[in-house]
């Protein structure tokens, strides 16, 4: 069993890490928890019933996870959620605090245990009985395009958020040819690795500039989305038809 115990940045940077651990996880047999993704689990279907989030070959554990669940209440749920998502984050920090090496039967995979295309550099680390992760951005792109069709139905979105992404690009699509999606990420990317990818709003109009002149004969529409009020820079994109995204993070996600 493998248990994603400590989060892997926010929501964009965690699906990518669990979308890569639960195509391994399909490849090779194993049952895969993932405690860390508690915070955003309630958007998905998938991990309605489930307190850690688990993905298994088998799915004897999910309905044993599923019964416990519907003995609780909501508030009962999320409470055990928090508390599994802290207790599984703080042993991984430890571990690593201690430099943990392992033993036959737990095992910790860190950074330093994957290459740079993120493969894990010693797959006897994955076969110990528990094995929990602390700052690791695992991949395996292999078994991702292969089992891509059950990451994409794990990943699916609840009812109610299809609803509202369904209802917006509606919207957005009503008068247009072209529609484009624009995410608009500032906020923390102004100083994050020295402000490499943080980008003024004039800069956005240009490249939105850029984008309406490729199709010259046809409407365009961008659906803009971002992590800040975006209200404030109307006047800066007034030239062009803009709809403004729902402001949710994983319905903008999804809406993009």
């Amino acid at each position: 069993m493998i248990i994603i115990s400590y989060p892997d940045g926010q929501l964009g940077n965690q699906l990518f890490t669990f979308a890569h651990f639960i195509a391994h996880s399909k490849e090779h047999g194993y049952v895969l928890c993932n405690p860390a993704f508690s915070t955003y689990a309630k958007f998905f279907s998938y991990f309605e019933n489930s307190l850690v989030n688990t993905v298994a070959s088998s799915d004897g554990l999910i309905k044993a996870g599923a019964n416990l669940s519907k003995r609780l209440n909501s508030a009962g749920i999320l409470f055990l959620k928090t508390i599994l998502r802290f207790f599984f984050c703080l042993v991984s920090r430890g571990l690593a605090l201690i430099k943990y090496d392992g033993n036959s039967q737990l095992g910790l995979i860190e950074r330093k245990h994957l290459n740079e295309d993120g493969s894990i550099k010693d797959q006897k680390l994955l076969r110990k009985k528990w094995v929990l992760t602390y700052d690791c951005h695992f991949r395996d792109h292999y078994s991702v395009k292969k089992h891509a069709a059950s990451v994409r139905e794990i990943f699916a979105i609840n009812q109610q958020l299809m609803q509202a992404v369904n209802s917006k690009i509606a919207i957005a699509r009503e008068g247009c040819e072209v529609l484009i999606g624009l995410h608009i990420r500032r906020g923390d990317y102004a100083y994050w690795n020295s402000g490499r990818y943080y980008y003024e709003i004039e800069q956005y109009v240009e490249f939105m500039d850029q984008i309406t002149e490729l199709f010259p004969h046809q409407r365009v529409s961008f659906l803009v989305c971002s992590n800040e009020n975006l209200e404030k820079f109307k006047d800066k994109t007034s030239k062009h038809n803009c709809i403004l995204g729902i402001g949710n993070t994983i319905e903008d996600l999804y809406c993009r």
